[in-house]
C-alpha cells in the first residue's frame, strides 16, 4: 500500500479543514489515523473514509508556522506524515501598527 498526502496551507484565521488523501491498493479493514503533536492543531478526525479533517487555531502571532499530522495506516513505513502551513497574523491586525 502507499498513502499520498498533499500539504495543506491555511490562513492566519484557522477554522476547520480538510485534506483528502488517496491509498493506492488498500488493505482490507485497516483504519486510518492522525496525529499532531501541535497544540494548535485540534479535533482530529479521520472517520470519514478518503478524508482528514481537523480545526486550525487563529495564528495571533506574526510568525508563520507549520505543523506535522503523521498518518497511520495498516503497516505503511516509514509513516506517512503532511505538514499544514498556517500563514502569519496580517500586519495591519497588530495593535499600535
Amino acid at each position: 500500500s502507499s498513502l499520498s498526502i498533499p500539504s495543506l496551507d491555511v490562513p492566519a484565521e484557522g477554522g476547520p479543514f480538510q485534506i483528502e488523501y488517496t491509498i493506492e491498493n488498500p488493505v482490507a479493514n485497516a483504519t486510518l489515523s492522525a496525529k499532531c503533536n501541535d497544540s494548535w492543531i485540534t479535533d482530529i478526525d479521520t472517520k470519514t473514509a478518503g478524508v482528514i479533517s481537523f480545526n486550525v487555531t487563529k495564528n495571533e502571532t506574526a510568525e508563520k508556522r507549520e505543523a506535522i499530522i503523521e498518518v497511520s495506516y495498516a503497516d505503511i513505513q516509514p509513516a506517512p506524515s503532511f505538514t499544514a502551513k498556517q500563514a502569519a497574523r496580517p500586519e495591519e491586525d497588530l495593535e499600535g501598527g
